[in-house]
């Protein structure tokens, strides 16, 4: 669960890998990849790349965002939205897609707290703002999280 090299080169493959469409699936079905890379969103060292590399495996894949969350994926996603930028951004991109077509994500997500911190990165400008505005529009795909959304942006 530790980052360091050897960790931070695994998620530079893996990353690699699930970028193409033939590799994303190969990826997805690996659950113990998606266990090794959410488990990788606690190492500092790692947690850009883990969020890149989840980011292709949840891409257009409701199934993957749900072997993602069942791996503890969106409250680690959502836990580092306010950190950098740079991490933030990437946190907030992989949470979009693992929201994609998912309900239950979405749900999960929004009680993990992700709304205040989502409208709180929008205000930011830059990258962050727009994957932040993409996980929003995820999350008030949703019922409840359509007025949580909107409670935060009155």
């Amino acid at each position: 669960r530790g980052g360091g090299e050897a960790a931070s080169k695994a998620a530079d493959a893996l990353t690699m890998i699930a970028g193409e469409t033939g590799g994303r699936a190969a990826v997805a079905a690996q659950t113990d990849a998606i266990r090794l890379l959410v488990g990788l969103l606690s190492s500092v060292e790692c947690a850009a790349q883990a969020c890149r590399a989840l980011m292709n495996i949840a891409l257009g894949s409701p199934a993957s965002g749900t072997a993602i969350a069942s791996a503890g994926g969106v409250e680690r996603l959502v836990a580092l939205l306010p950190s950098d930028a740079s991490v933030g951004a990437k946190a907030a991109g992989a949470l979009a897609n693992v929201l994609s077509s998912n309900d239950p994500n979405r749900v999960a997500a929004r009680e993990a707290g992700a709304v205040p911190l989502l409208v709180t990165m929008l205000r930011g400008g830059g990258e962050a703002a727009s994957k932040a505005a993409d996980a929003l529009t995820m999350i008030a795909g949703e019922t409840g999280g359509r007025a949580a959304v909107a409670a935060q942006t009155d």
